[in-house]
């Protein structure tokens, strides 16, 4: 019996150690960048340029629509469960969330996209920009990809690539960062634990299933964050540069005659787009 009790115990832990926020400015402060700006400058001010900081503002249109959704279609409440199927990748914070600040939240996206007040608009929007992918979301909340077999990321523990130490927090040297599966946790194809599949992404999948298996060598970090020193801007697809070494264009014309009733000069054109991405294109 006492066997069983201990099972029991080591089984809800994870769930009990969870933190639950019940205030959305909880929520964000638990999260918050600018304690990263004064060791790491640099670093914020690329991500300050990246969708990764716009994360959640970016994809509004199509949250709102979900959301919408759950009510109209499945008859059912915005519950925490429903919305990580969108914030599980736009803004992983959720999950620490009460059911009252998802409450909150939902209703902060429908009235950023379609209140009938400006003011009111602006207002959700500027909420909502708090949550996106933060340093903490990548450096600790996500930095374990096999948590089953490792845990958890220990709050106040940073990983990263080095490891080096720091007088400002605990640090953890993890291979993981710098390897493309810890990119695939979101530029995928996402399965919610009811197993109802949510296509968004499928660049993990082309990545290793086209480019990968075609021979490819090049990891996400080598193309999107070390080439050219793009560091945490890490560009995609809203980018011009990136999207010309992408995709090559090829056009060719040639001047000609037809004759239908009389000699009209005429062109001939070919164009072709070649994908050189290490994975499909476009995405999302």
């Amino acid at each position: 019996m006492k066997t069983f009790i201990l099972i029991l115990i080591l089984l809800l832990l994870p769930l009990a150690a969870r933190g639950e926020y019940k205030t959305l400015g909880e929520l964000v402060r638990a999260y918050d960048d600018k304690p990263c700006q004064a060791c790491h400058r640099k670093i914020h001010d690329e991500w300050r340029q990246s969708a990764h900081s716009r994360s959640m503002v970016e994809s509004l249109g199509i949250t709102r629509d979900f959301i919408v959704a759950i009510g109209r279609d499945w008859h059912k409440p915005v519950t925490r469960e429903q919305l990580m199927r969108c914030m599980e990748c736009h803004a992983p914070q959720m999950e620490e969330a009460s059911e009252e600040v998802t409450q909150e939240v939902a209703g902060l996206v429908v009235t950023a996209v379609e209140g009938a007040d400006e003011k009111a608009r602006a207002g959700a929007l500027a909420s909502l920009g708090k949550l996106s992918v933060t340093c903490i979301v990548c450096h600790n909340t996500r930095a374990v990809i096999e948590q089953n077999a490792g845990g958890a990321a220990e709050k106040g523990v940073f990983h990263g690539p080095a490891g080096n130490p720091s007088p400002a927090h605990g640090t953890r040297k993890s291979a993981a960062l710098a390897s493309p599966l810890f990119c695939g946790q979101c530029h995928r194809t996402y399965t919610p634990p009811d197993r109802e599949i949510v296509f968004c992404s499928s660049l993990y999948e082309s990545y290793q299933d086209g480019y990968r298996a075609g021979g490819g060598t090049q990891r996400c970090q080598d193309c999107h964050i070390q080439a050219k020193g793009r560091g945490h801007r890490m560009p995609g697809s809203h980018d011009p540069e990136l999207v010309q070494e992408g995709l090559v264009l090829e056009a060719s014309a040639r001047g000609i005659r037809v004759q239908p009733k009389k000699w009209l000069p005429a062109a001939v054109l070919e164009v072709s787009v070649s994908n050189r991405a290490g994975h499909r294109t476009p995405d999302g």
